[in-house]
């Protein structure tokens, strides 16, 4: 089991090309990926919760509180449910805003 988690602030632009291009790379595991939103402002929430009703390995962390700043909480939050529920054998923090193409991450498995 691979768990990546996706920090996320605005990336309505370029989630949902993320997570598929995730897919087709990663399609010899079996992955389940974790979007730890920062309260965007935009339709990213709103552009991955549609994905998700089609693809189940997408979980959306519960959006905090409009003050509550977004920060590496968050994603310790994000890397312990994946541990605790799905007891993943490899971690990847991968960004959301498309820096980094998903085929690193098959290269970093090897």
């Amino acid at each position: 089991m691979v768990s990546i988690i996706i920090p996320t602030l605005n990336e309505e632009k370029n989630i949902i090309n993320l997570i598929n291009e995730i897919n087709k790379f990663l399609n010899m595991y079996k992955i389940k990926i974790y979007i730890i939103d920062g309260n965007s402002t935009d339709n990213t929430v709103k552009k991955i919760k549609t994905l998700k009703k089609s693809n189940v390995n997408v979980h959306v962390a519960p959006k905090r509180k409009k003050n509550e700043p977004h920060n590496c909480r968050d994603i310790h939050l994000g890397l312990r449910k994946a541990y605790l529920k799905e007891k993943s054998e490899y971690f990847v923090i991968f960004d959301g805003d498309g820096s980094y193409h998903p085929k690193q991450i098959v290269e970093m498995l090897k």
